[in-house]
């Protein structure tokens, strides 16, 4: 199973890897087109033209991918994921999610229900979020350790693998 990456700057994404396609399209498309590449390839073969264009939009096509494999590993190797597992009090439900261990857990439960809420048990959790205050806890050894929502994942001992549990606090009820 895939974890859930929930992070302020996701990396490129499908339109990226279509801007990427163009633009190498448009350099090799320039660079065949400065060197008569086309033009030598044809004299030298019987190939309709046709065939050398799709040809030409297949290389791009790779050479995009590749480009597109390697900028997105970049941008998720410099974010330092820490990938775990967040059981809802609520529900009891699991959720396999990363994030960037830099991540101040105040801000990662922020963009974590902001995730919930695209789901669709979104009315419950926004029940929750309207009575409730949440705050991550850590499970680790039979024992919950709090985590300060001004401390980051990493600064609150957070490592791959660990079972965090969001606990709500109630809020206060103005009579």
């Amino acid at each position: 199973m895939k974890p859930v990456l929930i992070a302020q700057n996701r990396p490129i994404g499908w339109g990226g890897l279509l801007v990427i396609f163009f633009i190498v399209l448009v350099v090799l498309w320039f660079v065949i087109d400065h060197y008569s590449l086309l033009g030598m390839l044809s004299s030298y073969s019987n190939y309709p033209l046709y065939l050398e264009y799709a040809v030409l939009a297949i290389a791009s096509c790779l050479l995009a991918i590749l480009l597109y494999i390697l900028i997105k590993n970049l941008q998720l190797m410099k974010m330092r994921l820490i990938v775990f597992s967040v059981k809802m009090s609520a529900d009891e439900n699991y959720y396999y999610v990363s994030a960037p261990s830099g991540m101040l857990a105040s801000e990662f439960l922020k963009l974590y229900f902001s995730y919930l809420l695209q789901t669709k048990s979104s009315e419950r959790y926004r029940k929750i979020l309207n009575s409730y205050v949440p705050f991550l806890e850590i499970k680790r050894n039979n024992e919950q350790v709090k985590v300060m929502g001004t401390s980051t994942l990493v600064e609150a001992g957070l490592i791959d693998g660990d079972i965090c549990q969001v606990v709500g606090k109630p809020k206060a009820v103005n009579v």
